[in-house]
């Protein structure tokens, strides 16, 4: 699978303003917690198509640890 980039040196910024989401979204913490030692999606190939912004960016790195294997597209291009 190839991944798509547009411009790399947004990156920082990017795990900055995930790291927000992260800071202050208790609902996806408790997820990221509880998902990430059950790992639910364990061998669950998922494809995911969302308005990608920080905080639906967390949410697919708590799929990711829950176990999911994701294919992942934004919606705002």
């Amino acid at each position: 699978m190839q991944s798509i980039i547009k411009d790399i040196k947004l990156a920082p910024l990017g795990h900055q303003r995930i790291a927000w989401a992260k800071e202050y979204m208790p609902l996806l913490n408790h997820l990221n917690d509880e998902y990430s030692k059950t790992k639910p999606f364990q061998g669950i190939n998922m494809v995911v198509t969302i308005h990608l912004e920080a905080k639906t960016a967390y949410l697919v790195k708590i799929l990711t640890l829950a176990g999911a294997e994701l294919s992942v597209t934004g919606s705002n291009s």
